[in-house]
């Protein structure tokens, strides 16, 4: 990347290195100085500006503290201060608004600097956010100030758009799909790495609550596809996208243990069971010992092939985390053979091993630090030596009526047996149909069955999970999801006049809890010779009530006689509920 070589075999840059391509394109002046051009989009004039993507910056730092060498310091120091000056929005205003803080991404593909430079039309996104490690390590290093007020600059705006995602009013949200794939795995990837080296630095527990909030809602458990194929065609996961994810578990969970902080969101068990995910599932071994993973791999189990190039730096960095948590060789010796594709064949397979990109320059900066580390003096993290858990779930019933009670106990075991009385075991839950989970409270013990237990109530169909947030001794536990179906609450119908007449049209009506849009279904019953006989069913209209629903409907009966109503109810959120019948007489 900064070696000059007089051998390069192509014809650009002139002598093979970046630092040539920065003389080229001429990244001179106060709009680009420290900056690195897209060369990898177009060759000679008119490359767009990288933005230092992929935090090439930290990269240059960190290249800087191995290697001791001026030159990567040279780039380093500009390339920070140029994001601190020129790349992210500084718009103090109050009420503040989403862009504020917002760090711009690169130029669009195929496109001349000059029509869409620094500042361009594709707006702050967290997708495209970096910046932040770089400041920070200028910070660490320097003591430059400026570079760690820029840095807070991109946590507050991160902040503000995911806990807006979250919960808030929406505005500048961070990412769109419910679940990790289909382009959403980078976005919130990046947003737990910015909010974990923001709470390192500040210690402020905004972000510690935002980076918990992504944990939250990344589960492992909770994606369609963690336990393989789900036969679908539609949808995709990148594994290079998970693989950032998964070093940023990894990162979050080395700050917990740094703050002494407890994994209550289960990072670690989505951690390992991503890891699983990706070695059973998008994993590719090659002959000649090394492996790559796919640029995408669909719900229907088949990919794109391996994707050989320096991209499996970073997913030796994942595989590596996930052995440091779970002390499995399998993990290490699939991150060796990622690290040795990535850092071989740089672009493509066979390529040269030369210059290539600013692109490819970055990924070998600034990943495989982690894989280098570990396997260098070969020690794993002390926090992999607690033992490992496993924890069950089980109900009392399978369905209840509406509000009614369910207990959830399980078992809390470990390589030595069971783990009797923790105080650290407590009760989850989340609409069946929903992504967002609620703690419920904590779970106790019971001596004679050797069990934790909860009380809960159900208004709709509701999927429990008892979590093991980990101590000391014992790594953290998530158990799998039980599901309770609840019907909702369909009072007896009333009919109005009591005893209509018949040929006269009457109404039918009750209530619905919790409130429902939509229609209830009435079935009406007719006496006759001493037994009940079905008559028909009818639709009633549900309308806002109060702070129930009313269901009612016009009834109209041409023969006089006894009668019996039912109301029935089941929609995607509750099961099928039948109400007490009403009898009425018709004259």
């Amino acid at each position: 990347t900064i070696e000059p070589n007089a051998a390069y075999p192509y014809d650009w840059p002139p002598n093979g290195s970046m630092l040539a391509q920065i003389d080229a394109y001429d990244f001179y002046g106060w709009q680009d100085y420290g900056d690195v051009p897209l060369d990898f989009e177009e060759a000679g004039e008119g490359a767009g500006q990288l933005n230092l993507k992929y935090n090439f910056d930290w990269g240059m730092w960190l290249q800087w503290s191995r290697t001791g060498d001026r030159r990567w310091l040279d780039l380093a120091d500009a390339g920070s201060r140029h994001i601190a000056d020129v790349d992210i929005l500084h718009a103090p205003e109050s009420p503040p608004h989403w862009s504020n803080g917002g760090f711009f991404g690169h130029s669009y593909h195929d496109e001349a600097g000059n029509s869409n430079p620094n500042r361009n039309y594709g707006a702050p996104h967290p997708d495209l956010t970096f910046g932040l490690p770089g400041m920070l390590s200028m910070y660490y290093m320097t003591g430059h100030a400026p570079a760690r007020d820029a840095a807070i600059e991109i946590a507050d705006n991160i902040s503000y758009r995911f806990d807006n995602t979250f919960g808030g009013n929406g505005e500048g949200f961070a990412f769109e799909s419910a679940y990790v794939m289909n382009n959403n795995e980078r976005p919130i990837a990046n947003g737990l790495f910015l909010m974990t080296e923001a709470y390192r630095a500040t210690g402020d527990p905004r972000y510690l609550a935002t980076a918990r909030a992504i944990v939250d809602y990344v589960r492992a458990d909770d994606q369609p596809y963690i336990d393989g194929p789900t036969g679908s065609s539609d949808d995709f996961v990148k594994p290079a996208q998970l693989n950032v994810l998964m070093a940023g578990l990894g990162r979050y969970l080395d700050m917990l243990d740094e703050f002494a902080l407890a994994d209550t969101e289960g990072a670690e068990t989505s951690l390992l069971r991503y890891g699983d995910f990706q070695l059973a599932n998008t994993y590719h071994a090659l002959p000649d010992g090394r492996a790559a993973f796919p640029y995408e791999w669909y719900l229907d189990g088949t990919d794109t092939g391996p994707d050989i190039c320096n991209w499996q730096l970073i997913a030796a960095d994942a595989m590596t985390f996930a052995y440091r948590r779970g002390s499995e060789t399998r993990f290490m010796d699939a991150a060796g053979r990622l690290f040795a594709t990535g850092s071989v064949d740089t672009c493509f397979p066979d390529d040269e091993p030369v210059y290539w990109s600013t692109k490819e320059a970055c990924n070998n900066a600034a990943y495989g630090h982690v894989y280098l580390a570990t396997a260098w003096d070969g020690t794993v993290p002390p926090a992999s030596s607690r033992r490992q858990t496993w924890l069950t779930a089980r109900t009392s019933a399978a369905q209840v009526r509406y509000d009614g009670a369910v207990t959830v106990s399980g078992s809390l075991t470990a390589t030595d047996g069971i783990v009797a009385g923790s105080a650290a075991v407590s009760l989850w839950s989340r609409p069946a149909n929903g992504s967002v989970w609620t703690r419920v409270g904590p779970a106790a013990y019971d001596e004679e069955q050797h069990a934790y237990a909860v009380v809960a109530r159900c208004t709709q169909n509701t999927t429990f999970q008892l979590r093991f947030s980990g101590d000391a001794t014992y790594r953290p536990a998530t158990s799998s999801g039980v599901t309770v179906r609840a019907s909702a609450y369909l009072s007896r119908p009333w009919t109005a006049p009591t005893t209509p007449l018949r040929r006269r049209p009457f109404y039918i009506y009750g209530y619905l809890l919790p409130r429902h849009s939509g229609k209830t279904r009435l079935y009406l019953y007719k006496l006759v010779r001493g037994r009940w006989r079905f008559y028909r069913y009818q639709y009633a209209t549900n309308y806002r009530y109060g702070s129930t629903t009313r269901y009612r409907a016009v009834g109209w009966l041409p023969l006089p006689g006894r009668y019996r109503v039912r109301a029935y109810h089941w929609d995607a959120n509750h099961a099928a509920g039948w109400s007490m019948p009403r009898v009425f007489s018709v004259w």
